[in-house]
């Protein structure tokens, strides 16, 4: 298991056009620890719409199973994702990291912290300015695809299209979280969870959306100044 820690700036430079997957530090099959670390200016030079530039990358494909610690970092300036943390057999733990977009950009549909398959602790991170203006995709604080019994508490999404937007995962505890200046605080989408004890504050549009989700449990939290506090239903 590698560490990485540094005190100094990993900086990018913006020179992801001539390399057709970007990335700040990457783990593929692998596991490890990033502590302290400085991320910025994963992407292209102009900021475009291609599909790479991660600030942090892991994808396990093997049987075998890889643990990645990331905290106490601070990562801007990328093109497509904060973290895209990815694999069934990749368990994380995400604590104490800052992680901003460009704000609201209809060049790409970013995402902050995402994990696809991989199941862990998301826990006191910041997320914001994570919002795309085109149409037909979304952009997420927290993207959480397929992912079960995940971890998400005491995490604020500030300014995000969506804070959460999670698809297909169940039994993930999503509480103590505040979401707020988003257009959608948290959705879940055919994800049978239990989003407890949460903030909403000034969203947009709803701050909870509830979307073919049966057995989903939405209670005990302060709704303020949402557009809609809690919507079943709609079109996804």
């Amino acid at each position: 298991r590698s560490r990485i820690e540094l005190h100094t700036r990993t900086h990018g430079a913006g020179n992801g056009n001539s390399n057709y997957r970007y990335n700040g530090v990457a783990f593929y099959d692998a596991g490890g620890v990033l502590d302290n670390l400085e991320i910025k200016s994963i992407r292209d030079t102009p900021f475009s719409g291609a599909q790479h530039g991660v600030a942090i990358y892991a994808y396990v494909y093997g049987s075998t199973a890889r643990s990645i610690k990331i905290e106490n970092c601070d990562i801007y300036d990328f093109q497509k994702n904060g973290m895209a943390l990815n694999g069934d057999n990749l368990y994380v733990e995400v604590y104490n990291n800052t992680v901003t977009g460009v704000g609201q950009t209809g060049v790409t549909a970013q995402n902050g912290i995402q994990l696809w398959d991989a199941v862990g602790v998301v826990d006191n991170n910041t997320v914001s300015d994570i919002w795309y203006t085109g149409g037909g995709w979304a952009a997420a604080g927290g993207l959480y695809y397929f992912s079960d019994n995940l971890i998400i508490t005491n995490n604020t999404f500030d300014g995000n299209m969506y804070g959460i937007y999670a698809y297909g995962n169940d039994d993930c505890d999503f509480s103590n979280n505040e979401f707020l200046n988003g257009d959608v605080g948290i959705l879940l989408y055919d994800a049978d969870n239990a989003i407890l004890l949460n903030n909403y504050y000034d969203n947009n549009t709803y701050a909870v959306w509830v979307y073919n989700s049966l057995n989903a449990t939405a209670a005990n939290s302060a709704f303020v100044n949402n557009t809609y506090d809690i919507v079943f239903g709609g079109t996804a």
